[in-house]
């Protein structure tokens, strides 16, 4: 019987951290977690996440019906080896974007539950571990990344820390093990969240193993297996028929547009329920060209108070006194990689994309800019930041609730803590229903035989519509020729002969025109923007779309089959 309560009360606590993280993501996620098969989330456009959902759907294909494949072959991936690897398994048994979805939201609890497993291991705390759990899992920089699955997966970054923290404690060769294959495992679904586990395993492992030889040797090997699977990770995705190297270079404006400002991690959420509204004219006008996703690191208040008395008065022994000293650095770390290469002093000028100036206040992403070409958007280091401030704050909630003794005092205090954090990060998630298939593709599906599909208006790669375009091409399962390079602006006008003969000879069958959509803004650069103060023009990728949808037809080729909604449809007219 002993021995029965005793396994009961093992399994007590787990279950209900794994029920109270759970309950947490279903509340703060409502939109998604009711509908997984149905919607797609979205922060000013779904795009990202149709992308998203297309490439699990065209590796399943490849996987599946290899002979069928639009792309390379199934074991070819990209730089986020095994979030494809976990995303295809789902895939096969499920659709493709119930998968993607499910992923997503388990990212919550899993990130909650990591937290937690961390600072328990730190500070021996139950209460405030789950406070930190709740800040890092439900942080808003968590909700904005949600449009990419793979940087939404943030549960696995502070299972590297705890990992090394463990073998730190007690070396072992199985925890030596543990601590490396967590390491690559984490950088293995983006490769932003690799180098952030090299920082972490690095700046924490120089305070935590350097003072020790033998724990020196084996933390020097865990950077050395990390880098090498970072290597590795890189190469594939720069292979032959990857990602064309010219693609992983920046110019000025993408290095400090996509940089963090200081006010970027105190403004809360634009979307926020609440107060979003009122922050969300100055969070908007400070964007300079970035966009909601890649600028909102905001720690709250809550957070950052606590993370203050855990940094002066969390520590109990010298031991703890070393893990927050070098937890803070890192934070002071990832806070200076994510500004911007450098701040100009005094009068300058932008000339042919370089800021000349008499001075320069310089910061670590000018020579990671050099380092690291594919870098481009700095403020992500605002996660590991994050992380850093969770941990702090779970030292400082001990210290605040370690001079009471009466265990209900102590349980209000510490649930109240998790939900003044709560509070403030109250995500406003936004979701797009995705269920309903638009009339003209669900014509095109049950159209027998083949032909390429070409639809107008035709955009780059990078927008919306095109992204619009990728997704629905799942369901009708016809070629789509808008997949590839952008076209000379001839091809902007089907009505032409040319242009007919041309997509004629591309196998092109049908044209899906939407008059609607040429009023569409295009999700480009803004033409100018403003660094420090000084005007920078920005040119136009796509100045030469027309504004108004072409005339087609029977004479000049094209024969109206339907309207549908807001598509019209046509297809090569017989015998001309």
């Amino acid at each position: 019987m002993p021995r029965a309560n005793a396994a009961a009360a093992a399994w007590k606590w787990p279950l209900g951290l794994i029920a109270l993280f759970a309950g947490l993501a279903w509340w703060m996620t409502a939109p998604l977690g009711w509908n997984l098969g149905r919607v797609l989330v979205y922060y000013g456009s779904p795009g990202d996440a149709m992308f998203g959902i297309v490439n699990v759907w065209m590796h399943q294909q490849a996987w599946v019906a290899p002979h069928q494949s639009l792309i390379a072959p199934a074991w070819m991936w990209g730089l986020e080896p095994m979030l494809e690897v976990c995303l295809l398994a789902l895939s096969v048994a499920m659709h493709e974007v119930f998968a993607y979805n499910l992923l997503l939201w388990l990212s919550f609890p899993m990130a909650g539950l990591s937290m937690y497993l961390l600072c328990r291991s730190l500070t021996g705390d139950r209460a405030a571990s789950v406070v930190a759990g709740v800040a890092y899992a439900f942080c808003p920089y968590h909700f904005a990344h949600t449009t990419q699955l793979s940087l939404a997966s943030i549960q696995w970054l502070p299972l590297i820390p705890w990992s090394l923290w463990r073998w730190v404690e007690r070396p072992s060769r199985g925890r030596w093990l543990a601590c490396a294959g967590l390491a690559v495992w984490a950088g293995s679904w983006n490769p932003h969240y690799g180098l952030f586990t090299f920082l972490l395993l690095g700046v924490l492992g120089a305070g935590l193993a350097w003072p020790d030889p033998a724990r020196r040797r084996g933390w020097l090997g865990l950077l050395g297996v990390t880098g090498a699977a970072g290597l590795a990770v890189l190469w594939s995705g720069l292979r032959p028929g990857g990602v064309h190297p010219l693609t992983l270079t920046w110019g000025l404006k993408d290095l400090f547009v996509y940089s963090a400002k200081p006010w970027d991690y105190l403004a809360p959420s634009p979307y926020h329920p609440w107060w979003g509204d009122a922050v969300a004219p100055f969070v908007r006008s400070h964007w300079y060209g970035s966009n909601v996703v890649e600028q909102t690191l905001f720690l709250g208040y809550g957070v950052i108070a606590l993370a203050v008395v855990g940094l002066f008065r969390g520590a109990r022994t010298p031991q703890e006194a070393r893990v927050i000293r070098w937890m803070a650095g890192a934070s002071v770390i990832a806070l200076l990689c994510s500004a911007p290469p450098f701040v100009p002093l005094g009068s300058f000028q932008i000339i042919n994309n370089t800021v000349v100036a008499p001075a320069k206040v310089y910061f670590p992403s000018f020579l990671l800019q050099h380092l690291l070409p594919w870098l481009r958007v700095y403020a992500r280091f605002g996660l590991v930041v994050m992380l850093a401030a969770a941990v702090l704050a779970a030292f400082g909630v001990r210290a605040l609730l370690e001079p009471i003794r009466r265990v209900w005092v102590h349980r209000a205090i510490a649930w109240g803590l998790g939900g003044v954090i709560l509070i403030e990060f109250l995500p406003g998630l936004q979701v797009r229903d995705v269920s309903r298939v638009p009339p003209v593709y669900a014509w095109l599906a049950q159209e027998p035989g083949g032909g390429t599909v070409v639809e107008y208006p035709w955009r780059g790669i990078d927008t919306d519509v095109h992204a619009e375009y990728m997704f629905w091409s799942r369901l009708h399962r016809k070629p789509l020729l808008n997949d590839g390079p952008l076209p000379d602006r001839a091809w902007a006008d089907p009505g032409s002969p040319a242009v007919r003969r041309q997509l004629a000879a591309a196998g092109v069958r049908y044209i899906i025109v939407h008059p609607a959509w040429y009023a569409r803004p295009i999700s480009a650069a803004p033409a100018v923007i403003s660094l420090f103060g000084v005007t920078y023009h920005v040119p136009n990728r796509h100045a030469w779309e027309p504004r108004t949808p072409p005339t087609l037809t029977l004479q000049n080729g094209w024969e109206l089959i339907g309207r549908f909604d807001d598509a019209t449809l046509y297809q090569v007219a017989i015998g001309y």
